[in-house]
Protein backbone atom coordinates (compact mmCIF):
# COMPACT_ATOMS: atom_id res chain seq x y z
CA UNK A 1 0.00 0.00 0.00
CA UNK A 2 1.49 3.49 -0.98
CA UNK A 3 -1.19 6.46 -0.40
CA UNK A 4 -0.42 9.93 0.85
CA UNK A 5 -2.99 12.93 1.24
CA UNK A 6 -0.56 14.89 -0.86
CA UNK A 7 0.38 17.75 1.32
CA UNK A 8 3.10 18.33 2.57
CA UNK A 9 3.57 20.02 6.01
CA UNK A 10 6.24 22.18 7.16
CA UNK A 11 8.76 20.36 9.05
CA UNK A 12 12.74 20.02 9.20
CA UNK A 13 14.77 19.00 6.04
CA UNK A 14 15.28 15.37 6.75
CA UNK A 15 11.27 14.93 8.11
CA UNK A 16 10.37 17.12 5.06
CA UNK A 17 12.46 14.83 2.33
CA UNK A 18 10.24 11.95 4.03
CA UNK A 19 7.19 12.88 3.87
CA UNK A 20 7.75 14.05 0.08
CA UNK A 21 9.16 10.68 -0.87
CA UNK A 22 6.28 9.13 0.27
CA UNK A 23 3.92 11.85 -1.11
CA UNK A 24 5.66 10.74 -4.71
CA UNK A 25 5.79 7.09 -4.23
CA UNK A 26 1.75 7.45 -3.64
CA UNK A 27 1.90 9.24 -7.25
CA UNK A 28 4.09 6.87 -8.82
CA UNK A 29 1.94 3.80 -7.91
CA UNK A 30 -1.20 5.34 -8.26
CA UNK A 31 -1.91 5.29 -4.79
CA UNK A 32 -2.77 1.67 -4.64
CA UNK A 33 -3.96 -0.04 -1.97
CA UNK A 34 -7.20 -2.53 -0.60
CA UNK A 35 -9.06 0.63 0.83
CA UNK A 36 -9.43 4.24 -1.25
CA UNK A 37 -7.14 6.45 -0.32
CA UNK A 38 -8.71 8.94 2.88
CA UNK A 39 -8.00 11.91 1.55
CA UNK A 40 -9.14 12.41 -2.68
CA UNK A 41 -8.93 15.10 -5.45
CA UNK A 42 -10.87 15.28 -8.20
CA UNK A 43 -9.20 13.14 -11.20
CA UNK A 44 -6.74 11.25 -8.92
CA UNK A 45 -5.64 7.87 -10.03
CA UNK A 46 -6.22 4.63 -7.62
CA UNK A 47 -5.00 1.16 -8.16
CA UNK A 48 -7.43 -0.72 -5.96
CA UNK A 49 -5.90 -4.01 -5.47
CA UNK A 50 -9.48 -5.50 -3.87
CA UNK A 51 -11.17 -5.48 -7.10
CA UNK A 52 -8.11 -5.55 -9.46
CA UNK A 53 -9.37 -2.16 -11.03
CA UNK A 54 -7.58 1.34 -12.06
CA UNK A 55 -10.46 3.77 -10.99
CA UNK A 56 -10.43 7.66 -11.17
CA UNK A 57 -12.20 10.08 -8.92
CA UNK A 58 -15.25 11.66 -10.95
CA UNK A 59 -15.15 15.44 -11.63
CA UNK A 60 -17.17 16.63 -8.50
CA UNK A 61 -14.76 14.53 -6.03
CA UNK A 62 -17.61 12.37 -5.04
CA UNK A 63 -17.21 9.09 -6.79
CA UNK A 64 -14.54 6.70 -8.68
CA UNK A 65 -15.16 6.06 -12.04
CA UNK A 66 -13.60 2.92 -13.19
CA UNK A 67 -10.91 3.19 -16.13
CA UNK A 68 -9.24 -0.60 -16.30
CA UNK A 69 -8.25 -3.78 -15.50
CA UNK A 70 -5.12 -4.48 -12.57
CA UNK A 71 -4.69 -7.98 -14.40
CA UNK A 72 -1.47 -8.91 -16.07
CA UNK A 73 -3.17 -11.79 -17.96
CA UNK A 74 -6.16 -10.94 -20.64
CA UNK A 75 -7.23 -14.39 -22.30
CA UNK A 76 -9.51 -16.52 -20.17
CA UNK A 77 -10.03 -19.90 -21.59
CA UNK A 78 -12.50 -21.89 -20.02
CA UNK A 79 -14.89 -25.05 -20.36
CA UNK A 80 -16.44 -24.62 -16.74
CA UNK A 81 -17.88 -21.91 -14.57
CA UNK A 82 -15.92 -18.95 -12.84
CA UNK A 83 -18.28 -16.11 -12.39
CA UNK A 84 -17.07 -13.17 -14.25
CA UNK A 85 -15.94 -10.23 -11.60
CA UNK A 86 -14.21 -6.13 -11.73
CA UNK A 87 -11.33 -7.68 -12.55
CA UNK A 88 -12.50 -9.73 -15.62
CA UNK A 89 -13.21 -6.17 -17.42
CA UNK A 90 -11.35 -5.89 -21.23
CA UNK A 91 -10.50 -9.37 -21.05
CA UNK A 92 -11.15 -11.96 -23.24
CA UNK A 93 -13.14 -15.09 -23.07
CA UNK A 94 -12.47 -18.00 -24.68
CA UNK A 95 -15.84 -21.10 -24.27
CA UNK A 96 -13.58 -24.16 -25.46
CA UNK A 97 -16.20 -25.92 -23.90
CA UNK A 98 -20.14 -25.73 -23.37
CA UNK A 99 -21.09 -24.28 -19.64
CA UNK A 100 -23.29 -21.90 -18.16
CA UNK A 101 -21.25 -18.57 -17.49
CA UNK A 102 -22.33 -16.55 -14.54
CA UNK A 103 -21.72 -12.59 -13.95
CA UNK A 104 -20.96 -10.58 -10.75
CA UNK A 105 -24.36 -8.39 -9.68
CA UNK A 106 -24.40 -5.74 -12.88
CA UNK A 107 -24.50 -2.71 -9.80
CA UNK A 108 -21.37 -4.42 -8.74
CA UNK A 109 -19.52 -4.55 -12.39
CA UNK A 110 -20.73 -1.05 -12.76
CA UNK A 111 -20.88 1.19 -15.82
CA UNK A 112 -18.49 0.52 -18.70
CA UNK A 113 -17.57 -2.94 -17.57
CA UNK A 114 -17.28 -4.95 -20.52
CA UNK A 115 -15.58 -8.24 -21.92
CA UNK A 116 -14.61 -9.97 -25.55
CA UNK A 117 -16.23 -13.76 -25.84
CA UNK A 118 -15.55 -15.98 -28.43
CA UNK A 119 -17.09 -19.10 -28.73
CA UNK A 120 -15.81 -22.34 -30.59
CA UNK A 121 -17.19 -24.32 -33.03
CA UNK A 122 -19.91 -26.77 -31.55
CA UNK A 123 -20.09 -25.38 -28.17
CA UNK A 124 -22.57 -23.42 -26.36
CA UNK A 125 -22.13 -20.79 -24.02
CA UNK A 126 -25.29 -19.86 -21.62
CA UNK A 127 -24.81 -15.99 -19.94
CA UNK A 128 -26.69 -15.77 -17.23
CA UNK A 129 -26.67 -12.87 -15.22
CA UNK A 130 -27.04 -12.48 -11.45
CA UNK A 131 -30.53 -12.36 -9.95
CA UNK A 132 -33.52 -11.40 -12.14
CA UNK A 133 -30.75 -8.99 -14.00
CA UNK A 134 -31.39 -9.80 -17.99
CA UNK A 135 -29.31 -9.95 -20.89
CA UNK A 136 -30.55 -8.47 -24.30
CA UNK A 137 -33.81 -8.28 -22.25
CA UNK A 138 -34.14 -12.03 -21.39
CA UNK A 139 -32.92 -13.95 -18.18
CA UNK A 140 -30.60 -15.89 -20.54
CA UNK A 141 -28.31 -16.18 -23.76
CA UNK A 142 -27.26 -19.06 -25.43
CA UNK A 143 -24.57 -18.48 -27.38
CA UNK A 144 -24.00 -21.12 -30.46
CA UNK A 145 -20.05 -21.19 -31.80
CA UNK A 146 -18.43 -19.96 -33.83
CA UNK A 147 -19.62 -17.10 -32.51
CA UNK A 148 -17.35 -13.61 -31.29
CA UNK A 149 -19.08 -10.48 -29.60
CA UNK A 150 -18.65 -8.03 -26.38
CA UNK A 151 -21.03 -8.45 -23.52
CA UNK A 152 -21.34 -4.91 -21.93
CA UNK A 153 -22.91 -3.91 -18.28
CA UNK A 154 -24.87 -0.80 -17.57
CA UNK A 155 -24.69 -0.72 -14.18
CA UNK A 156 -28.10 -2.37 -14.40
CA UNK A 157 -28.37 -4.82 -16.96
CA UNK A 158 -26.25 -6.19 -19.90
CA UNK A 159 -26.13 -6.34 -23.34
CA UNK A 160 -24.43 -7.73 -26.30
CA UNK A 161 -23.05 -6.87 -29.42
CA UNK A 162 -21.87 -8.57 -32.73
CA UNK A 163 -23.17 -11.80 -31.68
CA UNK A 164 -25.24 -13.65 -34.21
CA UNK A 165 -28.90 -13.94 -33.88
CA UNK A 166 -31.09 -17.52 -33.99
CA UNK A 167 -31.15 -19.41 -36.89
CA UNK A 168 -34.09 -18.23 -39.20
CA UNK A 169 -36.85 -20.25 -40.55
CA UNK A 170 -39.93 -20.29 -42.26
CA UNK A 171 -41.79 -18.25 -39.69
CA UNK A 172 -38.86 -16.30 -37.95
CA UNK A 173 -36.18 -13.75 -39.09
CA UNK A 174 -32.96 -14.42 -38.38
CA UNK A 175 -29.10 -15.77 -39.37
CA UNK A 176 -28.91 -18.09 -42.96
CA UNK A 177 -26.25 -20.22 -43.55
CA UNK A 178 -25.19 -20.57 -47.24
CA UNK A 179 -25.42 -24.47 -48.49
CA UNK A 180 -22.25 -25.98 -49.66
CA UNK A 181 -21.82 -28.19 -52.50
CA UNK A 182 -22.64 -31.35 -50.96
CA UNK A 183 -25.90 -30.02 -49.38
CA UNK A 184 -26.86 -28.21 -52.45
CA UNK A 185 -26.27 -31.87 -54.13
CA UNK A 186 -28.26 -33.76 -51.61
CA UNK A 187 -31.37 -31.25 -52.58
CA UNK A 188 -32.93 -31.91 -49.37
CA UNK A 189 -31.69 -29.25 -46.72
CA UNK A 190 -34.66 -26.72 -46.41
CA UNK A 191 -32.73 -24.38 -43.82
CA UNK A 192 -29.82 -22.87 -45.57
CA UNK A 193 -29.71 -20.89 -48.68
CA UNK A 194 -28.86 -21.31 -52.20
CA UNK A 195 -26.43 -18.66 -53.62
CA UNK A 196 -26.22 -17.97 -57.49
CA UNK A 197 -22.65 -19.22 -57.34
CA UNK A 198 -24.19 -22.92 -56.47
CA UNK A 199 -27.50 -23.36 -57.46
CA UNK A 200 -26.78 -25.30 -60.14
CA UNK A 201 -25.13 -27.95 -57.94
CA UNK A 202 -29.20 -29.14 -56.87
CA UNK A 203 -30.27 -32.23 -58.93
CA UNK A 204 -32.78 -30.37 -60.32
CA UNK A 205 -31.06 -27.72 -62.55
CA UNK A 206 -28.99 -27.83 -65.72
CA UNK A 207 -25.27 -28.45 -65.50
CA UNK A 208 -25.00 -26.68 -69.06
CA UNK A 209 -27.11 -25.78 -72.61
CA UNK A 210 -26.08 -24.77 -75.70
CA UNK A 211 -27.70 -23.29 -78.95
CA UNK A 212 -25.20 -24.46 -81.56
CA UNK A 213 -25.24 -25.33 -85.31
CA UNK A 214 -22.66 -28.18 -86.55
CA UNK A 215 -20.05 -26.17 -87.77
CA UNK A 216 -19.26 -24.61 -84.22
CA UNK A 217 -20.62 -21.64 -84.24
CA UNK A 218 -22.04 -21.60 -80.10
CA UNK A 219 -24.46 -18.75 -80.26
CA UNK A 220 -25.96 -19.17 -76.35
CA UNK A 221 -24.28 -21.29 -73.93
CA UNK A 222 -23.78 -21.96 -69.99
CA UNK A 223 -20.98 -24.24 -69.02
CA UNK A 224 -20.12 -24.99 -72.29
CA UNK A 225 -16.62 -23.38 -73.74
CA UNK A 226 -16.80 -24.35 -77.48
CA UNK A 227 -18.27 -26.48 -79.92
CA UNK A 228 -16.38 -28.77 -81.79
CA UNK A 229 -17.26 -29.71 -86.02
CA UNK A 230 -16.26 -33.45 -85.27
CA UNK A 231 -18.10 -34.85 -88.65
CA UNK A 232 -21.13 -34.77 -90.48
CA UNK A 233 -24.28 -34.53 -88.45
CA UNK A 234 -21.89 -34.57 -85.04
CA UNK A 235 -21.20 -31.56 -83.03
CA UNK A 236 -19.78 -31.85 -79.96
CA UNK A 237 -20.26 -29.55 -76.92
CA UNK A 238 -16.88 -28.85 -74.37
CA UNK A 239 -17.95 -28.03 -71.37
CA UNK A 240 -16.08 -25.72 -69.08
CA UNK A 241 -16.53 -27.57 -65.42
CA UNK A 242 -16.81 -31.29 -66.50
CA UNK A 243 -19.15 -33.37 -64.73
CA UNK A 244 -18.46 -36.01 -62.13
CA UNK A 245 -18.66 -38.79 -64.49
CA UNK A 246 -20.35 -39.73 -68.09
CA UNK A 247 -23.62 -41.05 -65.99
CA UNK A 248 -25.67 -38.16 -66.86
CA UNK A 249 -28.39 -37.34 -68.48
CA UNK A 250 -28.42 -35.59 -72.17
CA UNK A 251 -31.00 -34.34 -74.16
CA UNK A 252 -30.13 -32.59 -77.51
CA UNK A 253 -33.05 -31.61 -80.61
CA UNK A 254 -32.73 -30.02 -84.16
CA UNK A 255 -34.06 -27.10 -86.17
CA UNK A 256 -33.92 -26.87 -89.73
CA UNK A 257 -31.90 -28.28 -92.22
CA UNK A 258 -34.79 -29.87 -94.25
CA UNK A 259 -37.55 -32.10 -93.56
CA UNK A 260 -37.29 -35.29 -91.89
CA UNK A 261 -34.51 -34.62 -89.38
CA UNK A 262 -34.35 -35.32 -86.04
CA UNK A 263 -31.63 -34.81 -83.05
CA UNK A 264 -30.13 -36.49 -80.04
CA UNK A 265 -27.55 -36.95 -77.88
CA UNK A 266 -24.52 -39.19 -77.85
CA UNK A 267 -20.99 -40.26 -77.03
CA UNK A 268 -21.13 -38.61 -73.61
CA UNK A 269 -18.21 -38.02 -71.52
CA UNK A 270 -17.35 -36.46 -68.21
CA UNK A 271 -15.91 -33.19 -70.48
CA UNK A 272 -18.10 -33.14 -73.44
CA UNK A 273 -21.25 -34.88 -75.39
CA UNK A 274 -22.70 -34.85 -79.15
CA UNK A 275 -25.21 -33.05 -80.54
CA UNK A 276 -26.41 -35.65 -83.54
CA UNK A 277 -29.17 -34.82 -86.28
CA UNK A 278 -29.90 -37.93 -88.68
CA UNK A 279 -32.12 -38.05 -91.77
CA UNK A 280 -35.17 -39.93 -91.10
CA UNK A 281 -35.40 -40.91 -94.32
CA UNK A 282 -32.11 -41.89 -95.46
CA UNK A 283 -30.81 -43.43 -91.94
CA UNK A 284 -27.98 -41.41 -92.15
CA UNK A 285 -26.13 -38.65 -90.19
CA UNK A 286 -26.92 -34.94 -91.68
CA UNK A 287 -26.08 -31.63 -90.48
CA UNK A 288 -29.53 -29.53 -89.42
CA UNK A 289 -29.64 -26.07 -88.78
CA UNK A 290 -29.34 -25.44 -85.43
CA UNK A 291 -28.79 -27.73 -82.35
CA UNK A 292 -29.68 -28.20 -78.87
CA UNK A 293 -28.46 -29.61 -76.17
CA UNK A 294 -29.21 -29.29 -72.30
CA UNK A 295 -27.40 -31.55 -69.70
CA UNK A 296 -28.65 -32.78 -66.12
CA UNK A 297 -27.17 -34.76 -63.74
CA UNK A 298 -24.12 -34.32 -60.92
CA UNK A 299 -21.07 -32.29 -61.80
Amino acid sequence: MSQHDLDLANAAGAAFRADLNNALQALGSLSSGAMAPSTTYAYMLWADTTSGQLKQRNAANSGWVVRATLAEAFTLSRSSNTILAEGDRSKTLIATGSYTQTLTAAATLGDGWAINIIVDSGVTLTVDPNGTETIDGATTKAIVGPAQGVLVCNGTLFRTIGFATAAASDTAAGVIEIAIQSEMEAGTDTARAVVPGRQHYHPSAAKAWVNCDNSGANTASYNVSSVTDVATGRAQANLTNSMSSANYAAISCTNGGGGGIFGGADALAAGSFELRSWNTSTQTLQDSGRNYGVVFGDM
